[in-house]
């Protein structure tokens, strides 16, 4: 049994409207090569630049966020700093950097992607942050990282500022 003998309506729609069907086509096509692009990890909606800062958080600059901290600024060792937006003005909150054996991993595998894109996935681990107030290093996967890491206000707008 052919297909058009098993759905007659749908064959006789699809030869009269021959340049909607096509278009429909067209379209699924290109929609499941956009979901197949985005889950290959092609199309990053990361940032890509940081704030980096030598002075827990008094002062930052601005570099790629490619980079893997803790890096080095003019003789100085810089690491990463998240600023967020809450009660009406920019805060920095915490600092972060990669442990020594992360930091040697990501740095040899900077031209290998599918190593790259496996290291940085959160199930690696590998970093720790410090609160810009104080206090010691903590591995962010940890009861004191997510204590360093939450925003201390209840601003329903609270988000990361990226430059």
């Amino acid at each position: 049994m052919a297909f058009s003998d098993a759905f007659p309506n749908f064959s006789a729609f699809l030869n009269r409207h021959m340049r909607v069907s096509i278009a429909c086509c067209l379209a699924c096509v290109l929609f499941t090569g956009m979901v197949i692009y985005h889950i290959m990890g092609g199309g990053s909606s990361g940032a890509t630049k940081a704030y980096y800062t030598t002075d827990d958080g008094a002062t930052w600059f601005v570099d790629s966020a490619a980079l893997n901290p803790p890096i080095d600024h003019a003789g100085k060792e810089a690491n990463r700093l998240h600023i967020f937006y809450y009660d009406g003005k920019r805060n920095p909150l915490y600092l972060e950097r990669y442990y020594p054996d992360m930091k040697a991993a990501l740095d040899n595998a900077k031209n290998d992607p599918v190593e790259l894109r496996r290291l940085a996935l959160p199930s690696a681990g590998g970093r720790e942050v410090k609160s810009v107030s104080g206090g010691p290093w903590v591995a962010v996967r940890s009861g004191e990282g997510s204590k360093v890491t939450a925003i201390p206000s209840d601003d329903p707008d609270a988000h990361e500022v990226f430059p």
